[in-house]
C-alpha cells in the first residue's frame, strides 16, 4: 500500500471509532447532551494522523451522518445538526487539526495534554456559544449563556479525563512498530 493509501485507510478506522464512540454511553444523558466519548477519539485521530488525515477522518465522520448513516450518539444521522449539540459536532474536525497540528512526536504526556486540553477548550467554547444560541433564539426558552456554560461542567470534566487516557493511548501507540510507521507517514504526508 502507497502512504496515500494507508492513510485513507487508518482515516476510514478513525471514522468508524467515532462511531462507535458515539454511542458508548448507551443513550445516557444529561440534559439534550449525550453522553459520549467521541472527544477522546477527535483527540486521538489527530496525534495519530495529523492535522490533514485527522481532520479529513473527522469530516467525513460528519458526512456519514449528514448523508443518513446512524453515526452520532443514539444512532442518529443527519437530525443531530439540528439539535442544540451541533455545535460541538462541528467542532470535532477543529479538535482534531488542533491535536495534529502542535503534537510532535517525541513530546511529553504534559505537553500532549495542554494541546488536547486547548483543542478541548476551543470545543466546549464553540459548543457551548452553539447550544446558547440554539436555545435562545431558536427555542426562546431565554437560556442564558451562564446557563448554558453551567449545564456543560459535568462534560466537560468528563472530556478532561477522556482526553488524558487518549493522549496516553497516543503515546503507547506511537511506540508500536505499525504506529512508527503511520506516524512516518503521517510527516511525510501531511
Amino acid at each position: 500500500m502507497t502512504n496515500k493509501t494507508s492513510m485513507i485507510v487508518y482515516s476510514g478506522v478513525m471514522i468508524a471509532l467515532m462511531a462507535i464512540t458515539a454511542n458508548i454511553g448507551l443513550f445516557a444523558t444529561i440534559g439534550p447532551v449525550p453522553l459520549t466519548l467521541q472527544t477522546g477519539t477527535a483527540v486521538l485521530a489527530g496525534m495519530i494522523l495529523g492535522p490533514y488525515y485527522g481532520t479529513l477522518a473527522m469530516i467525513g465522520y460528519l458526512l456519514l451522518g449528514l448523508f443518513g448513516v446512524p453515526v452520532f450518539a443514539g444512532f442518529s444521522s443527519g437530525q443531530a445538526f439540528l439539535s442544540p449539540t451541533a455545535g460541538f459536532l462541528l467542532t470535532f474536525p477543529l479538535v482534531a487539526c488542533i491535536t495534529g497540528f502542535f503534537s510532535k512526536e517525541k513530546a511529553s504526556v504534559s505537553s500532549l495534554f495542554l494541546i488536547a486540553f486547548s483543542a478541548l477548550l476551543v470545543h466546549y467554547l464553540s459548543g457551548i456559544v452553539y447550544l446558547y444560541g440554539y436555545t435562545s433564539f431558536i427555542i426562546g426558552d431565554g437560556m442564558t449563556l451562564t446557563a448554558a456554560a453551567s449545564l456543560m461542567i459535568p462534560f466537560f470534566l468528563k472530556d478532561v479525563g477522556v482526553i488524558l487516557l487518549s493522549v496516553i493511548l497516543a503515546i503507547r501507540l506511537r511506540k508500536t512498530s505499525m504506529f512508527k510507521q503511520v506516524y512516518d507517514k503521517r510527516r511525510v504526508a501531511g
